[in-house]
Order: C-alpha cells, then sequence, then structure tokens
C-alpha cells in the first residue's frame, strides 16, 4: 500500500510492506542461494542467524525480545530487496560489498561508534538504497568512485551514503558526504550529488528507550512520521542548501518494523524520501525527476 503526497514541492513516498514470517522465510531462501552462487558464505553470516532466530521466535518472552526479533525480521528484508533489484547487476564491487554486508554484529543493540565495527550494515544500507534507485528505473553502477552512481538523461549523479548512528553526528555525516559529492563533481560540470541517508538507526534507539510494547497501527504511526519527516525535510533544506551548489538534496530513509496490531503480522513503516535543496532551479528540477521516479515506483 502507498500513499503519495507533495512535500516541499517533491512527490514523497510512505509505504507499508507486511511480510508474513513465511513469505520473508520464502524471499530470503532465495536470497541465500542467489548469495552462495556467486561465492559468498551466508551459513555463518548475521542474515543466517536472523533466520534461525525469528523460525524460533513464536512466543517471545519479553517486549525486548520481540522488539529484537522485529529487527531481525527488518534486516532479513534488506538483503532480500538487494537480491530482488541487483541480482541482476554484474559487477565486482557489488559481490566485494555483499562480501561485507553479510558481516558484522549480530544485533543492532551490540553496534558501536567505532566506524569500523559497523561496516557490515553500512555496506547494506548501500546496496539496499541501489536497490532501491533500481527499482525505481534506474540503471544504478557501484564500480564508481562513488558509492552509488546513476545517470538521468545528460546527467551523472553521485549518491553518497550514510548511516547515523549517533544523532550528535548527523551534521558531520551530511557535510562529509557533500564534501565528497563536490570531489566527484570536479571532472564534470555537469555531475550532481544526492546524500543518502539512514536514521533507522536512530529510530531503533529512540523506540527501543520508550517501547512498551511493540504491536501498533501502521496508519496511525505513518500519520506521526510523515509529520515528523517533513519537519526534518525543513531543516535539512535550511542548514545544507548553501553547502553545495552540486548537491541536490537528501535521500532519508527509514525502517521502523511493528507488528500490526490488526492482522499481527511482521509490518515495516519503510520510507525513502528526497528532499530537496534551495541550490538552483536545474537541480530543482533533477530533484523532481528522481522523486517521481521513486514515488511512481511503489506499489
Amino acid at each position: 500500500m502507498s500513499i503519495l503526497e507533495t512535500d516541499l514541492l517533491l512527490k514523497d513516498t510512505f509505504s507499508i510492506t507486511e511480510k508474513l514470517t513465511q513469505n520473508l522465510m520464502n524471499d530470503y531462501v532465495e536470497a541465500h542461494n542467489w548469495l552462495e552462487s556467486i561465492g559468498i558464505n551466508v551459513s555463518p553470516s548475521r542474515f543466517n542467524h536472523y533466520r534461525k532466530n525469528i523460525e524460533k521466535s513464536v512466543h517471545p518472552k519479553s517486549v525486548e525480545e520481540a522488539f529484537r526479533y522485529l529487527w531481525m525480521s527488518a534486516e532479513l528484508h534488506d538483503i532480500c530487496e538487494v537480491h530482488k533489484y541487483l541480482s541482476q547487476v554484474s559487477s565486482q564491487a557489488l559481490i566485494q560489498k555483499l562480501r561485507l554486508a553479510v558481516k558484522g554484529p549480530l544485533r543492532l543493540d551490540d553496534e558501536s561508534v567505532n566506524a569500523g565495527a559497523n561496516k557490515g550494515r553500512n555496506y547494506t544500507f548501500e546496496l539496499y538504497c541501489a536497490s532501491r534507485l533500481a527499482r525505481a528505473g534506474l540503471s544504478v553502477r557501484l564500480d564508481s568512485i562513488s558509492d552509488i552512481e546513476f545517470s538521468l538523461g545528460d546527467t551523472r549523479c553521485h549518491v553518497e551514503c550514510k548511516r547515523v548512528y549517533d544523532e550528535k553526528r548527523l551534521y558531520d555525516l551530511v557535510i562529509e558526504a557533500i564534501n565528497q559529492i563536490d570531489k566527484r563533481c570536479i571532472t564534470d560540470s555537469s555531475d550532481r550529488g544526492i546524500v543518502a541517508l539512514s536514521v533507522s538507526r536512530m529510530v531503533h534507539k529512540a523506540i527501543g528507550m520508550s517501547a512498551n510494547g511493540v504491536y501498533a497501527d501502521l496508519y496511525e504511526m505513518q500519520s506521526v512520521m510523515r509529520e515528523l519527516v517533513g519537519k526534518w525535510g525543513i531543516m535539512f533544506k535550511k542548514i545544507f542548501s548553501n553547502k553545495s551548489d552540486k548537491t541536490v538534496g537528501i535521500l532519508l530513509h527509514y525502517k521502523m518494523p511493528f507488528i500490526d496490531r490488526g492482522t499481527g503480522a511482521t509490518a515495516f513503516l519503510n520510507r525513502f524520501g528526497l528532499t530537496s535543496f534551495d541550490s538552483g532551479p536545474d537541480n530543482l528540477v533533477f530533484a523532481r525527476r528522481v522523486s517521481g521516479l521513486l514515488g511512481n515506483s511503489v506499489e
């Protein structure tokens, strides 16, 4: 299901994905087989541990345990989407990033401020973002100097991906990505860039600190998050628009898993939304085109 709306002059996309556990497991089996076929040893990976834990989680012993299983399901969904939309991409860079993506601590809680320990999920986000752009009909490249590259019309776009572990680092991460984009665009003045920013880790921390249950009305939560993200978009526009004439905006992502109060299914409030910067009319036109493709690709 999807709701398309105009937010900051751009079409924004909010979708709810409901996955019965068996459907998710079936998707994962296909992803697992694909990874093995390209030489990735999945058996010791965190994703295979997720599968085993989820299959045993019929009756979680506590809210905290149920909360962990929900996030395992959400992360398992990431690799399933990567398989679905990137499995036809022929790239050694894809294989190398997948080798790193399957590593890392099992629990999201076990990530540390040490960026090196978080590489697995960082690369997963890069690939998940690439899969979302591919789903929108863009031909993504993963073997370029940027994290992700695609072309739209005559414009080559560099996407730099950042996961926010600590909200205190958000500003620095966006500036780091903008500086990377400026460097990527030096050789061709027509190149542009997008900062892809995942705040799922922040959402996980916020919910984990206050959660007293794992059931929710997703449409109600969707409305709350829509308003919140709108405020974030205005803030990003104000703070970062004057930092670069090559960066067209921020592609904000978050995933929020719950148990649907109505159906009992594992459900994700899952969002990629592009907020444009005030960095010139041509940039705005380009951002609108990308945002429109993202919005129209949601079923």
